[in-house]
């Protein structure tokens, strides 16, 4: 069997694209429509467009009120889609690679000079829809780019960071959520005290980077960042952290927080290096991981299937995973933290109950109770979970971590790094993760045997009133009913 030339594959992709095109757009789903073309590369995301010609522009325009992106619908929809993503590709001239295995099969007929010029008038129609102008050899110009690398100007301002941003469509709607949400971009030149590039906090709902960074490192950081805001406002991950999450549902949370936002921001970095024509890190960044993985990404983008979901999930997301050796001590430490704190509560609220201080002692229990009834379950915390581990903004966009194939398992023993049973290890295991997940499955058996006490001290309580009404008529005080405790 012959196998396939490059130009093979190049032209299965180009005809996948074009499918794909057509089918969203016909759904009215210009977001997935926008992240196909913006995610290929420049050469044949122009290719796509210009060969599906006035035909495909007249169908966005005819779908009304069933045009989506983001936040918008309708006419808005359609007229952000033609300007932010088809005016710049028709107007761009990206240069098309030059294979260097040239076919050894006989030359293919000569279409007809008919069909071409066919097609000539068709992009001359295209290009006049969309208000281009034409220039000798039917090239299309706005602000023509230019396929040589270009250089991010040096920045010292938040006006001129955002406008770094804007280079691209993704980078415009991180500004788009961030200025809805109520999130401020600022500089802090005390982050490398903390040993930070940047920050968000749920608290402010403020984004804060390092000013002495490379203007590259400054959009890609803080795109990081802008994800954190995004996972704060749609999924609410500051009330979740706020209910009483055993300490392995913690120790989950922040992992998976963390490497969301790791994955999210090398999908904005290979964006970012499409519209600036950038193939390598550029010398002034310390971001080696996120190059390397926006590098992948890009050359998944050239496949005959793209980038599809699990290439996503298993070349990016699961290396973001698998870079958070950094966070290992904090994230512990965050996790444990709320079982110290659940256990000086029950300790004010048994020695309410056992010095008879019975008021004192229903509002601290009953807090308890609240807080015990907080934590979520097990299924409603997976579901949550897989809301993250996506390419978009869009929280009706399917995930990566939504796929069925994708089991509680492999999210929790693989990605959380939680695989290694605890009966399975020795105590003094020198495996960093196997430790772990040693301490958390002894922090976890704790919280549960609190959780019984809060149960048990409840009863204790009622019991004690009860003697104590009881003993006033003196009448006979029945035992109390506890719960066994681990």
């Amino acid at each position: 069997m012959t196998q396939p030339t490059p130009q093979d594959r190049d032209r299965a992709a180009f005809e996948k694209l074009m499918l794909n095109l057509w089918q969203d757009t016909a759904a009215g789903d210009l977001d997935t429509a926008r992240q196909r073309l913006t995610l290929q590369p420049p050469y044949r995301a122009r290719q796509a467009v210009m060969h599906l010609g006035l035909p495909y522009l007249k169908k966005v325009k005819a779908l009304g009120d069933r045009a989506k992106l983001g936040h918008l619908s309708g006419t808005a929809a359609m007229n952000a889609y033609i300007e932010d993503t088809l005016k710049p590709i028709v107007a761009s001239r990206p240069q098309k690679p030059i294979y260097a295995d040239k076919r050894t099969t006989p030359a293919p007929r000569r279409k007809s000079k008919v069909n071409k010029l066919r097609r000539f008038v068709s992009r001359i129609a295209l290009a006049g829809a969309l208000g281009l102008t034409v220039i000798t050899g039917g090239q299309f110009a706005i602000d023509a780019l230019t396929p040589d690398p270009i250089t991010a100007p040096a920045v010292d301002t938040v006006a001129e960071l955002r406008a770094e941003f804007s280079r691209t469509v993704m980078g415009r709607q991180l500004l788009d959520m961030a200025d809805k949400g109520g999130v401020t971009i600022v500089y802090d030149s005390t982050l490398p005290t903390r040993n930070a590039y940047a920050e968000y906090s749920a608290a402010t709902k403020q984004a804060s980077v390092r000013p002495d960074l490379s203007t590259g490192d400054q959009v890609l950081y803080l795109s990081h960042e802008l994800r954190h805001a995004w996972q704060d406002l749609e999924l609410g991950y500051g009330a979740m952290e706020d209910r009483l999450l055993t300490p392995t549902q913690r120790w989950v949370t922040r992992r998976f927080l963390e490497a969301d936002a790791a994955a999210f921001s090398t999908v904005f970095l290979a964006e970012r290096m499409q519209a600036m024509y950038q193939k390598d890190r550029p010398e002034d960044s310390g971001a080696y991981f996120e190059y390397t993985l926006a590098k992948q990404l890009l050359h998944e983008y050239r496949s005959g299937d793209g980038l599809t979901a699990a290439e996503y999930r298993e070349q990016v997301l699961s290396a973001a995973f698998a870079n958070l050796d950094s966070y290992d001590n904090k994230h512990l430490q965050l996790a444990l933290l709320g079982t110290s704190a659940l256990k000086a509560q029950i300790d004010l609220a048994q020695f309410y109950v056992e010095n008879n201080m019975f008021p004192e002692a229903d509002s601290m229990l009953q807090d308890l109770k609240d807080m015990t009834a907080g934590t979520p379950s097990d299924e409603d915390f997976e579901q949550w979970l897989r809301r993250m581990g996506g390419t978009s903004l869009q929280t009706a966009v399917k995930t990566a971590l939504q796929d069925d194939r994708v089991s509680r398992e492999d999210m929790f023993n693989r990605y959380a790094e939680l695989g290694t049973s605890p009966a399975d290890m020795a105590a003094d295991t020198p495996d960093a993760a196997a430790h772990t997940a040693v301490r958390l499955h002894i922090a976890d058996s704790l919280h549960h045997a609190m959780v019984a006490m809060i149960d048990n001290l409840d009863v204790l309580n009622t019991f004690k009133k009860q003697a104590h009404a009881q003993q006033k008529q003196n009448a006979p005080v029945p035992r109390p009913n506890l719960r066994p405790t681990s």
